[in-house]
This record gives structure tokens, sequence and C-alpha cells, in this order.
């Protein structure tokens, strides 16, 4: 598709134009004027509140959208929206004004949501348990590949599926990229087995996309489409795109497109304990499990594709350039940030500095 052949190159071609402008220009020639973040009108299902009415301090939330403005540590951010107690209270774009319509790759945020259509897939009886072996479900992949028949769905969703697929954009995951690949489920499953299944956490792209032909393979339907009448449908989220590679699989790891507004509706829907304007779309219960953490790192927790930040007590999303859905719910608050979707290392909005934002946010909550 065209969205996957050319992104290596947009990667590529956005670094080099970064370091250009930001070498021969000043006075944040990235950004626009700043306009206040006062949030606009629209018929997607929003309500909007001043933050007074929905309980946060207005400058300390104006401090957080300044620094949006700024170059230097923020210079890919695009957008920030903050929701509190189920209300807009703010949005801002603050490179160009169509990224309030137009769909962003979210990139890695993608995981989050094929967690999320995870928990349809077990509630409809398409999975029947999270510990069944993929064999079950995948039995003619994996009679080629018998060294991955010990995988189960839970191994899958908490990165621990102990195969050798690297995350980054040079190997494995950029010839998925670049569908070089006939068959994905194949490719991904020919890479070797290093560690038994359960022990070792290791974050990739390949075992989501697993994740997904597992669906597949029961609901006669690919997961871009299930998540459509699942999710996007009942969320009244229709401006979207969310890449197949081209057996018809849909990509598990990444691939979707979406606009800051709707990746808040998914995070309100998760800090209201699934639920979207009164009706649950999403079992508590598959909430809680996503969100219950397990050691990933020395430093991180890692859920069912959702990062945990104890300190914040936030559950969130995170994507590649920047990508950002910070679900606060002690606060009640959601904080979307996007940045540019192309960019990578030193230009890239790190998590940080998204975390600044967010800190900034939660202070300003009464």
């Amino acid at each position: 598709m065209m969205h996957i052949r050319v992104i290596r190159f947009k990667l590529l071609f956005s670094t080099a134009l970064a370091v250009l402008l930001v070498g021969c220009m000043h006075d944040d020639p990235l950004k626009l004027s700043y306009p206040g973040y006062v949030p606009s009108a629209g018929s997607d299902g929003w309500s909007t509140a001043s933050p007074s009415d929905a309980g946060m301090d207005s400058v300390k939330l104006d401090s957080a959208y300044r620094r949006l403005y700024t170059s230097g540590d923020f210079t890919s951010a695009r957008s920030m929206v903050v929701v509190r107690r189920g209300k807009l209270v703010g949005e801002a774009y603050c490179t160009d004004l169509l990224d309030r319509t137009r769909p962003n790759a979210i990139w890695s945020c993608t995981k989050s949501v094929t967690s999320l259509v995870t928990g349809f897939a077990l509630r409809d009886g398409y999975i029947d348990s999270l510990d069944d072996p993929i064999e079950k479900y995948l039995p003619q992949q994996l009679n080629k590949h018998p060294e991955h028949k010990g995988i189960t769905i839970r191994n899958l969703l908490t990165m621990r599926a102990g195969i050798d697929f690297n995350a980054g954009l040079d190997e494995q995951t950029g010839q998925l990229l670049s569908e070089i690949p006939d068959d994905c489920v194949d490719y991904i499953l020919s890479n070797k087995q290093i560690d038994a299944p359960g022990p070792v956490f290791s974050y990739n792209n390949g075992v989501p996309t697993l994740l997904s032909a597992v669906i597949q393979s029961r609901a006669a339907m690919n997961l871009g489409d299930y998540a459509r009448k699942k999710l996007f449908e009942p969320l009244g989220i229709s401006n979207y795109k969310w890449d197949n590679y081209r057996d018809g699989v849909t990509l598990g790891a990444y691939g979707l497109w979406m606009i800051p507004r709707d990746l808040a509706k998914i995070g309100w829907m998760v800090c209201d304990t699934g639920k979207w304007a009164g009706r649950q779309i999403v079992s508590p219960d598959w909430i809680w499990q996503s969100a219950t953490g397990i050691m990933a790192t020395t430093t991180s927790l890692y859920g069912f594709y959702w990062w945990i930040d104890a300190g914040a007590q936030c559950v969130y999303m995170a994507g590649h350039g920047g990508q950002f859905v910070f679900v606060v719910p002690e606060k009640q608050l959601v904080v979307v940030i996007t940045s540019d979707a192309f960019t990578q290392g030193a230009f890239e909005l790190a998590l940080d500095k998204a975390q600044a934002l967010l800190h900034l946010a939660i202070e300003s909550c009464r």
C-alpha cells in the first residue's frame, strides 16, 4: 500500500528537511503564532467546557500550551488536546491547522488499539482464552514453523513471545514496511525462537501482527474491519485509515492514521472504564487487565500494549516520532500529543518532554 511503501523515504526526507530548517531559520519558523487553546465546536460528539468549569487552572494549562508552541524540545510537536471530566477543554495545532481534520500516522499507538480490539474478540468468542497457543488459531503456519508452537496469545499481548524480531526500522520491521515478503505471518514466524515464551520482554512490531492474524482467522474479517464495527463506529469515528498488508492482514503494530480529537475519544473511553456517551463499549475488566503492568524494563511497566507510568498514575499509548495518548483516571484527565510522524532520533518528541506537558496539565487540575 502507498502509505507503507513511502514511510521509510519520508522518515529520511523529513529528518533532512528538519536539519536544514533548524540550521537556516530563526524565531520558531516551524510554529504558528499562539492563538490560545479554546477548543472548536464540532459535530463529532464532543462537548466542550472552560477550564474553570472542568476544574482546571486556566493559567497553568496555558503554560503547557505555550510550551507546545516553542521550538527546541518541541520542534516536531504538532498538536495537543486536553479532556477533563469527559469534556474537551483545550486543543491547539501549532504547525498546521489542517491537523485538526487530517489523519496523522500514530505508529505504535496502533498497538493499544489492537489491544482494545482483542478484548472484543475475547468477549465475542473468537478467542477462547488468552492462554491458548496461537497454533490453535494458525495451525498451518505453525506446522511450518513448529519452534513457535508454545507461544500463547497472552505472550503476544505482553511482548513475551521470544521471537527474534527487531523493533527498529532497519531490520525486520523495515522488511514489513517495504512489503518485501508475500506473507507477513510467515515472514514473522520465519524468525528464530531465541527465548522461551513468557519470561523475556522484547518490544517489537512482529507479534501484534500475529495477533491481528489470530483474530482474523476466527472473525471472518480482518482486524481493521472488526475494529470499525466494534470500536470506531460506536465512538463516531470515521476520519481514519488503517493499512492492511498486501496479503489482507491488518497491521497490528502500526498503520493506523487518526486525528487528535478521535484519539482523545479512545483515551476518554479508557479513562471512563470503557464507556462513551453512557454506553459501555469495552468491558471494564478488559480495561483493567490491559492496564495491569508487568515489569518490561528496569524503569517501565507494560500492560496489554499499553505503557504504565506508575508515578503519574496513568496509562498511555506511545508511537514513533512523538505520538502520545495519556490517560490519568485519578484526575479524570486525558492528554493527547501528536508530532511529526516522520522524524527520527534527536528530532523526535521524546517521552520525557511529552510528560513535561502532561505534568503541567495534571498540576492544573484542582
